[in-house]
């Protein structure tokens, strides 16, 4: 199991940088469309007043519940926190005797490190709603 989860990392590690990909489009779509339909602004009224915007808003929900599903997939099968927590014990196994895994404890380190971020992030069950966090953070730092 521990070494079917090892083989699954690199898979998660590129759907967390995808997350990331995601929340920086997403705050830029939005900051743009803040500035396009601002009512403030004379150019709203003479070029964008009429104009309507679906596919990017489909788009946008479109990832979202995406976000979502996969919480609800993590949330609803128990074999990932069931895994999850007998791979995080693998590490105390892999403390006491690190020759044997040929592991060195910077290595193992990084390892829990980037197990952490993958947990508080994704399994959790928690993406859609730190996704969301995220983004509102992001804006919050650009106003």
């Amino acid at each position: 199991m521990e070494i079917e989860l090892s083989r699954c990392l690199p898979v998660f590690n590129e759907f967390l940088d995808t997350v990331r990909k995601l929340v920086a489009i997403t705050k830029n779509i939005l900051l743009q469309m803040n500035g396009l339909f601002n009512s403030k602004y004379p150019v709203y009224d003479t070029s964008f007043k009429k104009i309507t915007y679906h596919s990017i808003f489909d788009n946008l929900g479109e990832m979202l519940t995406s976000l979502y599903i996969i919480d609800l997939i993590i949330n609803e099968n128990t074999a990932f926190s069931e895994y999850w927590v007998q791979y995080n014990q693998m590490f105390a196994k892999v403390k006491s005797n690190m020759d044997n895994y040929n592991m060195t404890s910077k290595m193992l380190r990084r390892l829990q490190k980037f197990c952490g971020k993958l947990y508080n992030s994704i399994m959790n069950g928690k993406l859609f709603e730190e996704y969301l966090e995220g983004l509102k953070e992001a804006i919050r730092a650009d106003l």
